[in-house]
């Protein structure tokens, strides 16, 4: 039997792919574990259990909501330690889950309740699944490996370098990179008409959004705060500069207060979904770098104007300059994959436009 364990919506939309195309058998086959640590995830949750998709659709607590205070670190110890107590904890089901049949641990990343799980459950094997831009190149599992991660791998096998990971499932295999594994399968293509689109549009409550037809340009939202302290005022600083012509799209994991007194995409659908039913080519997507500023092009083979501005952050990004080359690669016409080196860069885009 599969688990799956999802912390953001995409992944739960690559879910759903899985397991309505029955790959290996999936369909009927597969129970779902959220993570709840994104926007509207408790509604999202209450739609996949009424859809059936899964067999059964477990919600599972934040462990920390991101504190940090002095004893985090002595708490994530007790929970690599400590992995059924952990689970009990934060699990909302009174559950063994070691009692479940689970075969197959689906899983996209470093999630701390994925872990204590593969550590509770004897010959678990591992499929890793398409989580956007970080599945493509490199081995993901280094995101967020930290010390104390390398300690526990290697005394305690506790960490996600212990995973033994036997497939990687992805949405475009010719542009994948990944070292994580020798096997990497193409997910079923998604199509703007399909099962899998109209099952993704009832759990996410899809509804038709007017302002994706009205303006061009879309401004990808990211948690600057984990970039640096001072990202979120230049965010601010170069929005101001194109906010007239500008819909403002926050990510999951952002308050949407951060962009008050903007044009705001409120109605807030699964950014799939949009690609799937409303992005055109002549869409502008302005991002630092996202996963979302792919999705158009690997996901629907289409072709809007993209825009990445990580460099006026003053951000260094090693594998920037290969998968934008990659991104580029897969275009009719290349020169509509663009990296904004000054704010006059950025206003001579938006105007040529």
């Amino acid at each position: 039997m599969f688990v799956f364990v999802c912390w953001t919506p995409y992944q739960i939309f690559n879910a759903i792919n899985f397991v309505l195309s029955d790959v290996e058998g999936a369909r009927g086959n597969a129970d779902i574990y959220i993570y709840h640590d994104f926007r509207n995830s408790e509604a999202f949750s209450r739609k996949l259990k009424d859809s059936g998709i899964f067999c059964h659709v477990y919600d599972v607590s934040i462990y920390d909501k991101r504190r940090k205070i002095w004893y985090s670190k002595f708490n994530k110890i007790k929970r690599l330690l400590m992995p059924y107590h952990t689970i009990r904890r934060y699990l909302r089901a009174d559950i063994d889950v070691r009692k479940q049949g689970y075969k197959t641990l689906v899983v996209a990343g470093n999630n701390l309740f994925a872990i204590n799980l593969y550590s509770c459950i004897k010959d678990l094997q591992v499929y890793f699944i398409d989580d956007g831009t970080g599945s493509y190149w490199g081995d993901i599992r280094q995101a967020g490996y930290t010390f104390l991660y390398r300690i526990f791998d290697r005394v305690f096998h506790r960490g996600p370098m212990s995973y033994d990971i036997k497939k990687l499932y992805i949405n475009n295999k010719k542009t994948c990179r990944s070292t994580l594994c020798d096997t990497i399968v193409q997910l079923p293509a998604l199509k703007p008409c399909s099962e899998v689109t109209e099952a993704a549009k009832k759990v996410f409550s899809y509804v038709d959004n007017p302002d994706y037809d009205s303006k061009r340009v879309i401004w990808l939202g990211e948690p600057m705060e984990e970039v640096s302290k001072n990202a979120p005022e230049r965010e601010k600083q170069l929005l101001s500069t194109i906010a007239d012509h500008t819909l403002v799209r926050a990510h999951p994991r952002q308050e949407l207060a951060c962009y008050e007194g903007l044009t705001l995409d409120r109605t807030n659908n699964l950014w799939e979904l949009e690609c799937a039913l409303k992005i055109r080519d002549s869409h502008v997507l302005i991002g630092f770098f996202s996963t979302a500023q792919f999705t158009p092009k690997i996901l629907f083979g289409k072709e809007p104007t993209v825009v990445f501005i990580y460099p006026l952050f003053g951000y260094d990004f090693p594998d920037g300059p290969q998968m934008i080359a990659d991104l580029r690669s897969l275009y009719q016409d290349p020169g509509k994959v663009i990296v904004a080196e000054t704010v006059e860069d950025l206003k001579g885009i938006i105007d040529d436009q």
